[in-house]
């Protein structure tokens, strides 16, 4: 996403605790900054695209190194990662004290469309600062829906991860017993897949990333992100006291999977792991 800015003209000054990515974003012509602290001072607009919302915390409200140290009054904070909508306000909270806005813009798309700028950014905050912060998006992402208020873009992006891992974990177990019964009728995967693909089994995660797996690509993200997403959608939902008796399943399905060494590993290992687990063989 870094590098889209970097294209589209923005004069980026850069932090990660890694090596490598500043050192990739400086060769494209942007600073780099020794803290958080110091990407606030010299900045009108912060991008956060961080794995854990501990991680946003921490570098909002750090009371010495923090973002909020650094940022002048009229600084705006955009929050891209995934993470809960209770994070997103209580950073906000903080920011305000000192004249600071934050919105939430969590992406959707993968590690393609982050490289491709064609991610799907849905947009919580005040329209007035929403508004402000277009031109930073539009470098980013082709698609950009404005949900609603403050915390929105990090509901919309959860409630959209709940659907899309239900229906990746519930697809590994329909072709793993596919696979499995189809030696003893005589029918191949490919079938299964297509018929599932033209009926009413179907869905976007069916025809894009299992058919992605199935041929042996991989997706671009690991088990444990999706382990981490399951568990910040769990989290919230019990924030609120709604019973997800569908998604904790998914989310134990992928702790097993952390439990058996998958977790830094693409989701298409899951495939793998089955077809030795099964004596099957998952390919199309």
């Amino acid at each position: 996403m870094a590098l889209n800015l970097a294209k589209a003209g923005f004069d980026l000054t850069v932090y990660d605790i890694k090596r490598e990515p500043v050192e990739e974003l400086v060769r494209a012509g942007a600073k780099a900054a020794g803290s958080p602290k110091e990407v606030a001072l010299v900045s009108d607009i912060i991008c956060y695209s961080l794995p854990d919302p501990a991680i946003s915390e921490q570098l909002t409200l750090d009371s010495q190194n923090g973002v909020l140290v650094g940022a002048k009054k009229g600084t705006i904070i955009i929050e891209l990662s995934t993470v809960l909508p209770s994070t997103v306000r209580k950073m906000a909270e903080a920011a305000k004290k000192i004249g600071v806005e934050v919105i939430d813009s969590p992406v959707m798309g993968g590690h393609r469309g982050a490289v491709e700028g064609t991610l799907y950014l849905v947009v919580g905050g005040e329209k007035e600062v929403v508004e402000k912060c277009l031109p930073v998006l539009q470098a980013i992402g082709k698609k950009i829906s404005h949900v609603g208020g403050l915390g929105s873009g990090a509901l919309v992006k959860l409630v959209n991860n709940l659907c899309a891992h239900n229906s990746l974990c519930a697809g590994f177990e329909a072709l793993a017993l596919a696979a499995k019964a189809g030696k003893d009728v005589g029918i191949d995967l490919k079938t299964v897949f297509e018929v599932i693909r033209d009926g009413t089994g179907t869905s976007w995660v069916w025809q894009n990333y299992h058919s992605k797996m199935l041929s042996g690509q991989d997706l671009g993200a690991t088990v444990d992100i999706a382990y981490k997403d399951s568990l910040l959608i769990s989290t919230m939902a019990r924030e609120l006291g709604v019973p997800l008796m569908v998604h904790n399943a998914t989310l134990a399905q992928l702790a097993f999977y952390k439990a058996e060494g998958l977790g830094p590993k693409d989701r298409s290992s899951i495939y793998r792991y089955l077809e030795k687990l099964l004596n099957i063989q998952m390919r199309i």
